[in-house]
Formats: C-alpha cells, structure tokens, sequence
C-alpha cells in the first residue's frame, strides 16, 4: 500500500518543483517603482528622513548577474545604472556613485550617494526595501518598495 502511493505521489511532488517560478527570467523587463517615505533617527537622536519617489527600473539577467537602469524625477529626470545579483531568489541591485552637491551656509561640500535595493518577487510583482547610501556615513533611512511590470 505505501509503496503505491509514493510511486503516485513521487511524479507530483517532482513535477510541482519544477514548476516554481523562475526568479531570473521573471524579473527582465520594465518596471514601475514606487519608494515610500520613511524616517529614521540618527545616533544622537536626529531625525532623518526621505521623501516618497517613483520611477522606472529596466532589468537585464544574464545568469546570476543583473544590470540595468533606474530612472526618477527629483528636481530634475535622472537616469543611474545599477548592477548587482540574483540568487536564491533575492534581487540586490545598487546603481553607480553618483557626486553631489550640496550648499549650506555659504559653504559648498561634494559627497557621492547611491541606491542600494533588496528585493524578491511577490504577488506577480517585486517588493522590496532601499536606502540611499551616502558614502562615509552609516546612517540610513529604510524605505520600503514595490516594483510593477510596466505595461506598454
């Protein structure tokens, strides 16, 4: 009698592992991104925070390896090219450094920022959280977000 079952049960247990959504084909393409607010506090107690944003992520997947771009608009459409991993079913993309300036008091600084995204697919789309590095500093805002497949 269990012999009987499992050589049943075998062929459906082998035949429902392969067909677990492929991470790496499922994730090339366009998406719409979406960056909710979030707000943190620095270690002295500071409150740091960022704004809302969306925009545009193409991925490309060669193997374990993704590329693309993501593209928002801030003050002005800003286009960066990320590049990072997809393994074991967890997407970690981060775009380029990126220099900026910043004035204050009279004073101009250059810093370098970029984005950093950890991701996995959910419910027919990715989601995820981010942050905007800012090289020399530890501190962080996590932001949640959810990507979309762009629909032309």
């Amino acid at each position: 009698m269990w012999t009987l079952v499992m050589l049943i049960a075998a062929p459906i247990l082998m035949h429902g592992a392969d067909d677990a959504p492929k991470l790496s084909q499922d994730i090339k393409g366009q998406w719409t991104v979406a960056i909710e607010a979030a707000t943190a506090k620095t270690d002295d107690g500071r409150p740091l925070s960022r704004p809302s944003l969306s925009g545009t992520m193409t991925l490309r997947v060669d193997g374990d390896t993704v590329t693309g771009t993501f593209e928002h608009a801030t003050e002005q459409p800003t286009t960066l090219e990320l590049s990072g991993t997809l393994k074991d079913g967890r997407l970690r993309v981060a775009t380029r450094w990126q220099e900026r300036q910043e004035s204050s008091g009279g004073r101009s600084r250059v810093f370098r920022t970029r984005w950093v995204f950890d991701g996995t697919q959910a419910d027919g789309g990715l989601r995820g959280t981010c942050y905007l590095e800012v090289e020399g500093r530890a501190e962080r805002v996590t932001q949640p977000w959810t990507g979309r497949r762009h629909r032309i």
